[in-house]
């Protein structure tokens, strides 16, 4: 459940958690030291594909009126696919913003149910460099505090 005094982390991990259990790791022997949904750039030698989440600093909040403490978060989170092969990387990002999207409303599991809302994809952009063809996809959530 995302809390409002760890925001920022539980919606990652949310999103991480969600994501890790509908989206199935094309590699059925990848290293046990790796993992296919991260949460940070990977820093070290890895096998591709595999899935980055993280927020992009951009968190917008504000009051729900005169004298409330209830407040309205917005948060953007980039999530990016990092694939060999063009095809790959877009497979894969139809996937994810499908799953997220068809996962916004209902009573258990869903985001609605984490108190996250207003799911938006604000931007695609392809990033291919020689040998890694990556997608980087930013979201936007609403999260009310009460």
């Amino acid at each position: 459940m995302v809390q409002t005094a760890t925001i920022l982390r539980d919606t990652i991990f949310y999103i991480k958690d969600f994501l890790d259990g509908e989206i199935t790791d094309p590699i059925s022997n990848r290293p046990t030291n790796q993992k296919f949904i991260m949460t940070s750039y990977p820093t070290r030698a890895t096998t591709y594909p595999l899935i980055t989440i993280k927020d992009t600093n951009s968190y917008d909040s504000q009051t729900l009126g005169f004298q409330s403490e209830a407040s309205q978060h917005y948060i953007e989170i980039e999530i990016r696919v990092w694939a060999k092969s063009t095809k790959q990387r877009d497979d894969m990002a139809d996937q994810i913003y499908q799953k997220l999207k068809d996962n916004q409303i209902g009573a258990s599991g869903t985001s609605q149910a984490n108190d996250i809302h207003d799911f938006q994809l604000l931007s695609s952009v392809n990033v291919d460099e020689p040998e890694i063809k990556s997608k980087v996809m930013s979201f936007k959530f609403l999260f009310i505090a009460t």
